[in-house]
């Protein structure tokens, strides 16, 4: 069962996520891997850096965001058209 984003990704895993759709994992892919995996195999891991990683990527607006980190890479990715009215 997949976790359906970061937000609350402990309590996800408690209740038998173990498998998770990440748009976090997409700026800090190692990160993510890293914590979802210790939290799948119950060894302790520092809430307070999730947090910090899931903020960095969600404040705002997390698809900007994101962009922003690959266009920063060299990887064109375009920016995001305004929303249709």
């Amino acid at each position: 069962m997949f976790a359906g984003g970061d937000v609350n990704l402990t309590e996800k895993i408690m209740n038998g996520c173990n498998r998770l759709s990440s748009m976090v994992g997409n700026v800090y892919p190692q990160e993510i891997k890293q914590i979802f995996n210790d939290l799948l195999m119950n060894k302790p891991v520092d809430l307070w850096k999730i947090k910090q990683l899931i903020n960095k990527v969600t404040s705002g607006q997390a698809i900007i965001n994101i962009k922003n980190h690959y266009n920063s890479l060299g990887i064109k990715v375009g920016a995001c058209r305004s929303p249709i009215n």
